[in-house]
């Protein structure tokens, strides 16, 4: 595809086609300061999902494949991924955001050269900048480690192979794209999504005029095989290792059914509450990528594209709402389309005000405009982006859970236990195991699997109950915490009755965490915790077993 007409008539917005230096001079400006942002947060307290992804991803560094000693729903992809960041910067909280931040400043570089094929400099410049500040604010959680965030990461880098091989023709650039697109499917589900719009575009007769009905086929084919490979090969891996049955299980039946749990008047009911939420303080941002959706339907200049940008958003948020629920880190996935249509609505307003003014000034109002608006959005949350502490701004943001207390129950554990130790988390804080660097003595460390009602609950905390029993763990962590174990009206039960018997007649109380509200949290390890007046209010339980 070549750039359209509107593209060369708004290159005096920026000289950066003539002057390429500048153009990425400015890039590296945007994705540096950005990058100095999520610095900053680099020891944000690990939540739930990141422990139980950092705790996989260390026994994968072990030799232990996914699905086996440890249980969750994601596909092996996201867990390789944090074994990478492990391996490279640290096993800690800190080395699981580095990672992060090494794929975010990549992923906005992609979405640079992407939206440049589409739009000018200044578009693709305004593009990165709405998705970097956008994609680390703390309505979507952009300071943890999502899969969503690696999803994102290699389907731009998919999409931009994909308009790579159209302009060039080339079916192993096409093949390559695949490839990226089925590491998006291999971090989550959802990625599945990205997979459609280059499908369709391959395929339909814009292509066939092009290329042939023929080659438009083989080219169809070439993204398809290439998108197959990775798959292919982790599959291979998990069959090689022995894990492959537990991962058909858990990545498709119970991730299906966990997936559509949600039904459609309850999903619409989360999306109303939630997505004024995810807009935050940069209502204006999301503002303007709607208003440059609505201009991209009048632009005659922009029709070659408008099939494709159409696309891409449409199933951005099909990614975002598959399985019909909108939980704030999900929106990830759709904020490269933001980005993209921002620029393009900053764009196209500055080109009809080119018509009559200069283009020095038409350049300096394409600036100021997402200037102003993230600008806004940045000093609303001052705070989160410049000074308040980390495990204040969890507290804040988690409240009752216990994400920033994790690190000193890891501590107390770790000072009562030697590496060869068992411990088991009764609750879903798998981020403790990873900190105390201990293994689990249950491979589930999400107690919401057999919360939810379904036909394998009752057996689900039968089988954790014989793995704890079996494992006799040195000290047992119990959540008296009802988001940690996530329990419903209709839950089982079962496995209440059983803690409650098996750690009275088995372990003693060694210490205590009381959460009393955001900014006031207590301590109490040793004797003292066996005196302490609030034992049923407290949020956290430290058992031990006698000598």
């Amino acid at each position: 595809m070549k750039r359209s007409r509107q593209h060369r008539e708004t290159e005096n917005l920026s000289k950066g086609d003539h002057a390429g230096y500048l153009v990425y001079a400015l890039l590296g400006i945007v994705v540096l300061a950005i990058c100095a942002l999520r610095y900053r947060l680099l020891d944000f307290p690990l939540e739930r999902d990141e422990g139980g992804f950092s705790y996989m991803a260390k026994l994968i560094l072990q030799g232990i494949p996914p699905y086996t000693q440890a249980y969750d729903f994601k596909p092996p992809g996201l867990y390789l991924m944090y074994a990478v960041f492990l391996a490279f910067f640290g096993q800690t909280a800190g080395g699981v955001h580095t990672g992060l931040l090494v794929m975010n400043a990549g992923t906005m570089i992609m979405l640079f050269l992407l939206a440049r094929k589409w739009l000018t400099s200044v578009g693709a410049l305004i593009a990165v900048a709405v998705y970097g500040i956008l994609s680390l604010g703390s309505s979507v959680l952009g300071f943890a480690a999502h899969a969503t965030h690696f999803v994102v990461f290699w389907m731009l880098l998919g999409y931009l192979l994909l308009t790579i091989s159209i302009e060039n023709g080339r079916k192993s650039v096409l093949f390559l794209s695949g490839i990226a697109l089925g590491l998006a499917v291999l971090m989550k589900q959802p990625g599945l999504m990205f997979l459609v719009p280059p499908i369709l575009v391959t395929i339909l007769p814009g292509s066939w005029r092009r290329f042939g009905f023929g080659e438009s086929l083989r080219r169809e084919g070439a993204l398809i095989a290439g998108a197959f490979v990775p798959v292919f090969l982790a599959g291979t891996w998990l069959a090689i290792t022995g894990a492959f049955r537990q991962f058909v299980f858990w990545t498709y039946q119970y991730g299906t059914e966990f997936g559509t749990r949600m039904s459609l008047p309850e999903a619409l009911t989360q999306f109303t509450v939630s997505f004024p939420q995810i807009l935050g303080n940069f209502t204006l941002a999301w503002v303007l990528a709607g208003v440059g959706l609505l201009i991209l339907f009048a632009d005659r200049r922009m029709k070659q594209w408008r099939f494709l940008l159409v696309l891409f958003a449409l199933f951005s948020f099909a990614a975002v709402g598959l399985g019909f629920e909108f939980r704030s880190h999900y929106f990830v996935m759709l904020l490269p389309a933001v980005g993209i249509f921002a620029g393009y609505s900053v764009e196209a307003l500055v080109t009809r005000f080119l018509k009559q003014q200069s283009a020095t000034l038409a350049r300096t109002i394409a600036f100021i405009i997402p200037a102003f608006v993230l600008g806004y959005g940045v000093v609303a949350d001052w705070n989160y982006f410049f000074l308040g502490d980390l495990k204040a701004l969890s507290r804040q943001k988690y409240f009752p859970n216990l994400f920033a207390d994790s690190p000193a129950i890891a501590d107390f554990i770790r000072s009562r236990t030697n590496e060869t130790d068992r411990v088991a988390v009764l609750g879903s804080e798998p981020q403790i195991l990873f900190l105390a660097d201990r293994m689990s003595a249950s491979g589930y460390l999400f107690m919401y699997f057999f919360m939810e009602p379904h036909e394998n609950s009752l057996q689900m905390q039968k089988e954790m109950i014989g793995e704890v029993e079996r494992a006799s763990p040195k000290m047992i962590v119990y959540i008296n915490q009802q988001f940690s174990w996530g329990t419903r009206p209709k839950s089982e039960r079962h496995i209440f009755t059983w803690a409650s018997e098996y750690i009275k007649n088995n372990y003693q109380l060694a210490g205590i965490v009381d959460v009393f509200s955001p900014t006031q949290v207590k301590y109490v390890w040793g004797e003292d915790a066996k005196t302490y007046p609030r034992l049923q209010s407290a949020a956290a339980l430290v058992f031990q077993r006698p000598p």
